[in-house]
């Protein structure tokens, strides 16, 4: 087929390559002839030539210029509009001669930008958006589109909304805009488009108004005909062409309809829209010559959140008044539609209701509130505790923090959508039923009875086929991302109720290891009791026993006020055994491999039949589309033959049959399956329900009886006090008193994770003396430059002493030893990445030390922490601030050499000064926290030269790198380095396993 395209000075476009039409005008994609920019050329119909030309020849002057005048008028506006929600407008130029069609001179065409995404008609005409667009690209569209009106408020300049007239733009960066066209400066609608039969024409989007006014100006052509009826339409009314617009987008039907969508019929339409009952959203003719069917609320089908449907629903009631006294004002229209689009959506997956959907808040509003409507969604109390997880991580919400919704979304590590949503859950399984899972909604339609109809309709009857089978297919796929979340999630909540039993199980067996010294303070009260009290004392009910004896002395009243604290003492502590044992039961129970595995294999077996019925939807889907893409050919001939005929009844009949069996695939197949999942999961749910309720059972006694018990330190000096008291009076007691002292220390040695037997060193000289060796190889290829005995010693210095500590530590490996642990594996690593002599390498060598240095630090504290009370004693303030000072001193001195020298704009230096003035601070904090432990201890001498020695080893480094290179500056580097880490680990090794053991 020839192309026939037509030009102006510097465009030009093929009369076939038609996007859109209007009554006035035809739409083309034209390019730009020199930049080959891809633009919209407006090119006005033959009838509108027509009609210019028959007033071009009357005498009235007036009406002679009435088209052309207006066209000028639009013409200057549309040059100054320039807003990102409005298609640019580039100019205008004349058809070349040789084009003008039938040799009309001067024929304007008008050129737009061109916008590459099609219009959101377009996008309504997809057999995925029959039901209507997607919620967040509605959102889009009002916030672009308002954004636009407001503008053109200001500028009063009118335009005709219509889904047709709403082009998108995609940018290089996948951006979506929305943007307006067909704009003009006095809005007025003509009687032929009131009346034409467009598909997607202006009829069905202007107000009621229209179609019951009586217009005055009727022009008439030379034949007497009407040609033209003009109304004006102000603003306020302009709004329902928004609104009708804004509902087929959420619907993806027009508000008010004829039997079977026959706008052309103007007394129908016009007996539709002048009796809309007031507070009614929209009104359809179900049936020919029926009636109406009005209705306040959006459709069952519509795919729009429960949240957002109230609010548009309220909105359409104000936007559809077809009283002109009641109309919105354009400032309340405004601030109403603003109030939906600057609210804040939460994607959440709600697994009581098992429903994946979206509620919108103000920014300001507290987080408090999205959860208070969940538990009104599902009908709980106030008091139902809920919990969030958002990529399998918690996120606490406490009741006593105020939370914005705004401060909430925005700490969350990417944006909220359906594909990422929110999971929130609850352990209150009270209403938790599949009833809730309403069964899945399927839309009427009606099927054509006389299959014989023209090609035309049956394409269209199998458009609505192919939208219902899309519509029910988005719905079961949502419910198998419902499923493949719930999946992950059960994961997570599994751990994250392991966790909350082990946090309870270590804070009773912490405290248990504390209240073990009740066992001793009964045995030495057994001692005592013979010979200071003849009465048996073991009530453990009262407070204080009173003695009835008059005779009673003072012992007896001492020992009377200490043994209810005792036995208090002991209750607890039994107390706490069992709930040790019942917590400890629940884990080996509930959170072991297998019972997971069973727990999960039955929701994965459901899952995977689930995907294999969303592969028999998808493949109905697809001959459904392929049945419907026959028809659309069909409509394209003209005069079809009998056996074409034969074979488009043949088709209607298999659509028919497809059907008939998607719908009872999906309603016989998919949704049991849902059920069935359901069901899997609520038993799930009940089971993790009773063990988190028994946790929060043992947790709530427990903090109690901890909150009413004395402490251990309280306690402890208690009995002390009350012995002293006793063994002035009793001789004996002084050997009573020794051996309870030395129990005490037996149990606070156990509190510290050490094994009191464990007192032995082994493989220290062994080991020591192939450290020396291999220390002396190493200084030795320092000293000579021999980088062959370098790469084979040096890394071996650290995994032997890594090994020698091992060996002697590994029975009990206790927090402090663990950090030595990682102070010499982190150690290896720097050593490796230093003995590169790379800059590069320089930075991650320095922060492997770092970590070192940090986890010495951490090994030295956890020592200073187990000192207790004799921290508190030897170490006052100001023997901690007169400690400081020679360690303060070498840091100032320090960094006084080396800043000037870091401080530059060298290549080899750059970037370096902030880490090592940190790393200056950490390595001399290391020394001072060793100066800090207890010089009486084993190893106190040992830590602390290792750690000076570690000291003057990076100082060595910093000195030969950065002032001024040292002469067999390795051979000291490395003795001292080599040292120091020797020193640390066997003084470590001496202090945790001959600490003096004291109360």
């Amino acid at each position: 087929m020839e192309k026939m395209f037509k030009t102006t000075k510097n465009y030009l476009w093929d009369v076939g390559d038609k996007v859109g039409s209007s009554t006035t005008s035809d739409v083309y994609k034209a390019c730009n002839i020199t930049t080959r920019e891809q633009v919209i050329a407006k090119v006005p119909k033959l009838t509108s030539l027509l009609f210019n030309i028959e007033f071009s020849h009357r005498t009235d002057n007036e009406d002679k210029n009435y088209s052309h005048s207006i066209f000028v008028e639009n013409v200057d506006f549309l040059k100054n509009i320039n807003h990102d929600n409005i298609a640019r407008f580039i100019g205008t130029e004349i058809i070349t001669s040789s084009d003008n069609l039938n040799g009309f001179p001067n024929q304007e065409i008008l050129f737009f930008e061109y916008c590459n995404g099609g219009s959101v008609h377009d996008m309504l005409q997809l057999p995925a958006n029959v039901y209507g667009l997607p919620e967040d690209i509605i959102i889009q569209i009002m916030k672009d589109i308002i954004n636009a009106l407001k503008y053109l408020h200001n500028k009063k300049i009118h335009c005709n909304i219509k889904p047709s007239n709403i082009m998108r733009t995609i940018d290089i960066n996948n951006k979506v805009i929305y943007k307006l066209t067909d704009l003009v400066v006095n809005r007025e609608i003509k009687q032929d488009e009131v009346t034409s039969n467009s598909s997607h024409d202006t009829a069905k989007y202007v107000h009621p108004i229209v179609y019951h006014n009586n217009p005055p100006d009727r022009k008439v052509n030379s034949d007497g005909n009407i040609i033209g009826t003009h109304v004006s339409i102000p603003f306020e009314i302009e709004i329902w062409s928004f609104g009708v617009t804004l509902y087929q987008c959420s619907t993806g039907q027009l508000p008010f309809q004829p039997y079977n969508n026959t706008n052309n019929d103007r007394n129908l339409m016009k007996q539709i829209l002048t009796s809309i009952p007031m507070g009614c959203i929209s009104g359809i003719q179900d049936t020919y010559n029926g009636d109406i069917r009005w209705s306040k609320v959006l459709p069952e089908w519509c795919r729009l959140s429960s949240n957002l449907k109230k609010m548009l629903e309220k909105l359409f009631s104000c936007l559809f008044e077809t009283n002109q006294a009641r109309l919105m004002k354009h400032e309340e229209f405004f601030n109403e539609v603003n109030k939906i689009i600057d609210l804040i959506p939460i994607y959440y997956i709600n697994l009581k209701k098992f429903t994946l959907t979206c509620a919108y808040f103000q920014a300001d509003d507290s987080i408090h509130k999205f959860f208070d409507y969940i538990r009104q969604e599902n009908d709980d109390e106030m008091n139902v505790e809920y919990f969030c997880l958002f990529q399998n991580v918690y996120y606490p919400v406490l009741r006593t923090e105020e939370t914005t919704v705004k401060t909430f979304c925005e700490q969350l590590p990417m944006s909220l959508s359906y594909e990422k949503p929110l999971i929130i859950y609850t352990f209150s399984i009270s209403k938790f039923d599949y009833k809730c899972i309403s069964e899945i909604h399927i839309p009427k339609i009606q099927l054509m009875e006389n299959i014989q109809d023209i090609f035309a309709s049956v394409y269209d009857w199998s458009q609505k086929i192919v939208g219902l089978f899309f519509y029910l297919q988005t719905g079961v796929i949502q419910y198998e991302s419902i499923m493949q979340i719930i999946q992950s999630t059960i994961m997570t909540i599994h751990r994250l109720l392991k966790s909350k039993l082990l946090e309870l199980l270590y804070l009773i067996r912490k405290n248990l290891l504390n209240h073990q010294i009740t066992h001793e303070l009964e045995k030495i009260f057994d001692l005592i009791k013979p010979q200071s009290s003849p009465k048996p004392i073991r009530s453990c009910h009262k407070s204080i026993i009173k003695s009835s004896d008059t005779n009673e002395t003072s012992e007896e009243q001492n020992f009377s006020k200490i043994r209810p604290m005792l036995d208090l003492s002991l209750n607890f502590y039994h107390k706490s055994i069992e709930y040790d044992k019942d917590l400890s039961t629940i884990l080996d129970t509930n959170f072991n491999d297998n019972e997971r595995m069973f727990q999960l294999s039955n929701l994965s077996t459901q899952m995977k039949n689930y995907s294999m019925y969303i592969q028999q939807i998808n493949k109905h889907v697809q001959d459904a589309t392929d049945l419907c893409e026959r028809f659309r050919h069909d409509t394209t001939i003209t005069r079809p033959s009998q056996l074409q005929m034969v074979s488009n009844i043949i088709r209607q009949k298999n659509l028919k049959k497809l059907y008939d069996q998607y719908i009872h695939f999906v309603n016989e197949g998919c949704y049991p399956l849902i059920l069935e999942f359901y069901n899997e999961f609520k038993k799930w749910i009940k089971q993790q329900a009773d063990i988190y309720f028994h946790i929060q059972q043992i947790q709530f006694v427990y903090e109690y009886e901890c909150s009413i018990s004395i402490s251990t330190e309280n306690f402890r000096q208690i009995i002390n006090d009350e012995l002293q008291k006793l063994s002035h009076n009793h001789t004996h007691l002084s050997d009573v008193d020794s051996k309870y002292n030395s129990n005490i220390q037996q149990l606070t040695t156990v509190q510290m994770g050490e094994s009191i037997s464990d007192t032995t060193m082994v493989y220290i000289g062994p080991l020591s003396l192939l450290f020396s060796v291999l220390l002396t190889i190493e200084m030795y290829g320092e000293t000579t430059e021999n980088y062959f005995i370098i790469s084979m010693s040096k890394p071996l210095l650290m995994p032997i002493l890594l090994l020698l500590f091992l060996l002697n530590a590994h029975k009990n490996l206790s927090l402090e030893r663990i950090f030595v642990v990682i102070s010499l594996v982190f150690s290896c690593l720097g050593d490796i990445l230093l003995m590169q002599r790379r800059n590069d390498l320089f930075v991650y060598g320095l922060l492997s030390f770092l970590i070192v240095h940090i986890s010495y630090v951490m090994s030295f504290m956890v020592r200073l922490h187990h000192e207790g009370d004799a921290l508190k004693r030897r170490l006052t303030i100001s023997a901690i601030i007169i400690a400081l000072i020679p360690f303060i001193a070498y840091i100032a001195l320090m960094l006084y050499i080396l800043c000037p020298k870091l401080n530059t704009d060298a290549e080899e230096v750059k970037g370096l000064l902030m880490p090592v003035i940190f790393y200056t601070f950490i390595i001399v904090g290391m020394a001072y926290i060793s100066y800090l432990r207890d010089r009486k201890s084993p190893g106190f001498w040992s830590v602390f030269i290792g750690a000076i020695f570690f000291v003057l080893s990076d100082s060595f480094i910093a000195f030969n790198r950065f002032v001024i290179p040292i002469p067999a500056s390795g051979l000291f580097i490395m003795f001292t380095y080599g040292l120091g880490q020797y020193l640390i680990t066997i003084g470590t090794l001496q202090i945790t396993m001959k600490h003096p053991k004291t109360i």
